[in-house]
């Protein structure tokens, strides 16, 4: 039986759901934050404007851009990320001998170890501001590469559970 249509529906409309919900909690929880982050800079860079400094850049996105960037970015990383784990859990389907719920667990499992776990522990979240912006691009591929490197791990650990089998 072909479990392919089905597993794309569901995990789509699961992915569209998470990235719903994630864009919603980052209006209603998170955005409040940085709202006052926003203002307290404001505020400094007007202290500092009254003192004779340098003055305020000019906005090239708006904060209401910004958002709606961000709630579509997290809609559609969240598709794609269900998109992958179908196809991921189709893939498993076939050349493995456990339940559906199982092997679920199992293939979102290794989803977390590859894209949250592995990366999150070797690197980080750092607060807004706090990182050096000149080495941006060097965390970022440190970043993907430490991605790449569970997702091999999660690959060879996998095999070697078959082939002892």
């Amino acid at each position: 039986m072909n479990l392919w249509p089905s597993t794309l529906r569901a995990a789509l409309a699961g992915g569209l759901a998470a990235g719903a919900v994630a864009a919603t909690f980052s209006v209603v929880v998170v955005e409040p934050t940085i709202r006052l982050a926003l203002a307290v800079e404001d505020s400094r860079t007007a202290m500092e404007h009254t003192h004779g400094e340098s003055g305020h850049d000019a906005e090239l996105v708006s904060r209401g851009m910004q958002q709606v960037g961000g709630a579509v970015a997290v809609i559609v990383a969240a598709l794609l990320l269900s998109l992958l784990y179908a196809v991921a859990l189709t893939r498993f389907r076939r050349s493995s001998n456990l339940s559906e719920l199982a092997g679920a667990l199992v293939v979102a499992g290794g989803g977390f170890a590859i894209f949250a776990l592995a990366p999150g522990l070797k690197y980080p979240a750092n607060p807004p501001a706090v990182g050096d912006p000149d080495t941006v691009t060097q965390r970022t591929r440190r970043a993907a590469c430490a991605i790449a490197i569970a997702a091999l791990t999660v690959t060879a650990v996998v095999a070697v559970v078959r082939t002892a089998r």
